[in-house]
């Protein structure tokens, strides 16, 4: 698969991935690239390496390529539902009920004070 990166998908969260890509098979709609699995190492590259899409090394092949690949499967939502998918499948792995049951949102407080200025609340 290429130069071999730590970023690099494993065999396992590929095959997730390869599920959900073939999920619609013979529906209407192109089907995965036969590169898709080194595409998909581009993508975990850029999000570990926090590197510009111009910058990907160019075994991954043209980066233009590579992101309008990302960018399709992003507005088609595929990226949410794998996301969603593997979320699940660790949740049991930990022996948790798949959808989790409840959120805790953490929001940090701050102080606002009101300043008058030729008479009026600012």
């Amino acid at each position: 698969m290429g130069a071999g990166y730590s970023s690099d998908l494993t065999d396992r969260a590929w095959s997730i991935i390869e599920k959900e890509l073939h999920k619609n098979k013979g529906k209407r709609g192109r089907p995965p690239p036969k590169d898709a699995r080194k595409m998909w190492d581009a993508f975990f590259y850029i999000t570990k390496n926090g590197c510009f899409w111009r910058e990907l090394p160019k075994d991954f092949g043209d980066w233009k390529r590579v992101y309008n690949y990302f960018s399709r499967l992003k507005h088609r939502g595929v990226i949410e539902a794998i996301m969603h998918k593997v979320r699940e499948m660790c949740r049991i792995d930990k022996g948790k009920d798949p959808c989790p049951s409840v959120g805790i949102i953490d929001s940090q407080s701050v102080k606002t004070r009101s300043f008058k200025k030729s008479g009026q609340g600012v």
